[in-house]
């Protein structure tokens, strides 16, 4: 009798295991597709939500998904997640203190959860800790530590972490200037991903001012028409400045001028601090209108900030722009 319960508890435990095998295959492919209320009714099943991984949807979902949106909710799977030393659980949960989303900032913690899922060797992790070290943020800056943890993330394979290394590379921060073991790190990215628009960017700014190549305005403007078409702000912006003084294309003030408006719509600081200036001084055959001009300035400001962008940098950009 006892053995023949304990082979009826057997198959039960192989059929329950069976049946959340195939719930969480049924959520995961309805989370790929984007169906989240659906994705997140079997997510929730009690059998399922203890799993690490389904924590981390759940938690994504919540902090994401429009129609469900519940940050305080997103923290607390995320959480749950973390609690368990699943490395993209602890990852998310850094980013969320890191940006403040569903809970107060706080740098100390982020930074805590970063190395969590770092010391796993999570590539994002790397990458997000090296920001960290490049910003000064939460820390003392320390450019070498930053390219240090980039080259990890790079190692690993991280199409982002070689964006962020190649970036260090050009601009000699952290490590000495060469371009071209950037334009090296840039060609394995691209490489590694074909659709990293922060590789295809940045390759285009190598071509824009001549960094180790050939200047080539014509192939800087398709490169950049590549990473705008896969919605890269900063590429649609350089777009916006390339049409507003004729480099590589005619000039044409009211194609710079949607360039612009579409960095704009897709985030990007100096997209909306050129729109100030546009309709503050009427320039690209706009008229002056200060009240456009004070929004986007409102619009700009908090963005340079979360960006990192100055006005000097900005400015910079186009002084370049005007000696071609």
């Amino acid at each position: 009798m006892k053995k023949t319960q304990c082979l009826f508890f057997l198959i039960c435990a192989v059929m329950t295991s069976m049946g959340c095998a195939g719930d969480m295959e049924k959520a995961d492919a309805l989370f790929d597709k984007g169906q989240y209320q659906k994705a997140l009714q079997i997510y929730l099943k009690p059998e399922l939500q203890k799993n690490p991984s389904v924590q981390t949807r759940i938690g994504w979902i919540y902090g994401h998904a429009t129609a469900l949106l519940d940050e305080k909710k997103s923290i607390e799977w995320f959480q749950k997640a973390a609690d368990q030393g699943y490395p993209p659980g602890q990852y998310n949960l850094a980013s969320s203190y890191e940006n403040g989303d569903g809970i107060e900032k706080d740098y100390e913690k982020a930074l805590f959860w970063y190395r969590k899922a770092s010391n796993q060797n999570l590539p994002a992790a790397y990458n997000s800790l090296g920001n960290m070290y490049a910003d000064g943020r939460g820390i003392k800056k320390d450019s070498a530590k930053a390219v240090e943890l980039y080259r990890k993330a790079s190692d690993l394979g991280s199409s982002t972490g070689m964006c962020s290394l190649a970036f260090m590379q050009t601009f000699g921060e952290g490590t000495k200037k060469d371009y071209t073991e950037a334009r090296k790190t840039l060609d394995l990215c691209l490489k590694t991903d074909a659709n990293e628009d922060c590789c295809i960017s940045r390759m285009a700014d190598l071509y824009r001012y001549g960094w180790g190549v050939a200047k080539d305005h014509a192939k800087a403007n398709a490169y950049q028409r590549q990473a705008a078409a896969l919605g890269s702000g900063i590429a649609m912006f350089s777009l916006g400045v390339a049409y507003d003084y004729g480099n590589g294309v005619k000039k044409d003030p009211q194609t710079a001028l949607e360039w612009y408006l579409k960095g704009a719509e897709a985030g990007n600081a100096r997209a909306m601090y050129r729109l100030y200036e546009i309709y503050q001084y009427g320039k690209l055959g706009q008229p002056v209108d200060k009240a456009r001009a004070k929004e986007w300035l409102a619009k700009a400001e908090p963005a340079m900030k979360a960006q990192n962008v100055t006005r000097n940098a900005i400015m910079d950009q186009f002084r370049l722009a005007m000696e071609d």
